[in-house]
């Protein structure tokens, strides 16, 4: 029997699914997303954390295709959406690395930022694929 991930929210250039294999969220950025997308995605990420059903502390974010994102959303990620994951259970944070330049500033830029926090912890790792990140957070 094949296993299919479901797809728990869909907007332009993104989606958020429960991993069938890792039964963990994942959010799916597949083009460039504008600041209000950005939000919005990520809150809704928030939402189905706190309200689903998944059996992990874990969440994959497939940044491949992510492009730029301004300061006010890093900011927005940093001292917002991180710290009410951390508080709703979050623990490990896997990323699938950017295929450009725009997404991975945005992303050493995040982590920059996730590590220069005292108000919480996320263990937050880089990887080249998606098999990679669930094999890590099923660990």
């Amino acid at each position: 029997m094949n296993k299919r991930n479901q797809i728990l929210y869909k907007d332009k250039n993104a989606n958020i699914e429960l991993c069938a294999f890792s039964k963990c969220l994942t959010i799916n950025i597949s083009g460039f997303l504008g600041s209000n997308q950005i939000i919005k995605l990520f809150e809704k990420s928030y939402q189905l954390f706190t309200e689903s059903a998944q059996s992990t502390n874990a969440l994959i974010l497939n940044a491949e295709k992510l492009g730029a994102v301004k300061k006010a959303e890093q900011a927005w990620l940093s001292s917002n959406w991180n710290l009410r994951m951390s508080d709703a259970g979050l623990k490990q944070l896997a990323i699938i690395h950017p295929d450009n330049i725009f997404g991975e500033v945005a992303i050493n830029t995040y982590l920059e930022n996730n590590r220069g926090s005292l108000r919480y912890a996320l263990n937050t790792k880089t990887f080249k694929d998606t098999k990679a990140a669930q094999n890590w957070v099923m660990n």
